[in-house]
């Protein structure tokens, strides 16, 4: 998690320099930049339920699909369509976790050399409560074919 929000940071602070140094118009229908694509995994239907950490979220631009983790307990994810992705002003990015998915079109860049867009998914179910329905389940199992033994 540390690496990818250095990462974050770095870009923008390049994004910051070039931007200074490049004079950029600020029209914004930026295409030949990159695009970022990040948002957070809920368990429920709004930003105040629980985040869901450890789920692979796939997000697709342009026919072009990233992958990331949700490795930090926030559930936040990110991933960066680079130039060659054509992932631009205008065009619909979809986040995806199964068949969960929820979808922005990107509108603007904020008058820099990339474009970010967010993307919160909702309604993931928690992988920790799978796994203790799953573990809860495997129990009762054991112990009643156990006792049947007796």
């Amino acid at each position: 998690m540390k690496n990818l929000l250095l990462g974050i940071v770095l870009i923008i602070g390049l994004t910051f320099a070039t931007s200074v140094s490049a004079d950029i118009d600020d029209d914004c229908a930026q295409s030949g930049v990159p695009t970022m694509v990040n948002g957070q995994v809920f368990s429920g239907p709004d930003s105040t339920s629980l985040p869901v950490a450890g789920v692979t979220v796939d997000v697709t631009c342009n026919g072009v699909t990233h992958s990331a983790e949700t490795a930090d307990p926030s559930g936040w994810y990110g991933v960066i369509f680079q130039i060659p992705d054509n992932c631009n002003i205008g065009m619909t990015a979809t986040s995806c976790v199964g068949s969960n998915c929820e979808e922005a079109v990107i509108e603007d860049c904020f008058s820099n050399p990339i474009n970010i867009v967010g993307i919160d998914i909702f309604n993931v179910p928690e992988f920790g409560l799978v796994a203790a329905s799953v573990a809860m389940a495997g129990a009762v199992a054991g112990f009643i074919f156990l006792r049947r033994k007796k």
